[in-house]
């Protein structure tokens, strides 16, 4: 029961945490290339039932080149953020 008590709670500090800020992230330019393979990867996992994508972010050298919502996603919602390198 703490355990779970634990996750709930940390979860909670997470989302707070999240909260928009007001400041944008730098952006720079995607290439058609990424930009299809982002549909892609959206279209795929929408397939998957197991899957529950709300967004996808691709960054380099610190700047946003592509990024979709969908679904509950929203750019100004919190949400759990994971990331994969």
């Amino acid at each position: 029961m703490k355990s779970k008590l634990f996750v709930a709670l940390a979860a909670l500090a997470l989302m707070a945490a999240c909260k928009p800020s007001g400041l944008d992230l730098p952006r720079g330019k995607a290439s058609a290339g990424l930009t299809a393979a982002v549909e892609q990867f959206v279209a795929e996992s929408q397939k998957d039932t197991n899957w529950h994508l709300h967004s996808v972010m691709v960054l380099q050298h610190g700047k946003v080149l592509a990024e979709k919502w969908m679904g509950e996603g929203a750019p100004d919602k919190p949400h759990v953020m994971f990331s994969d390198s």
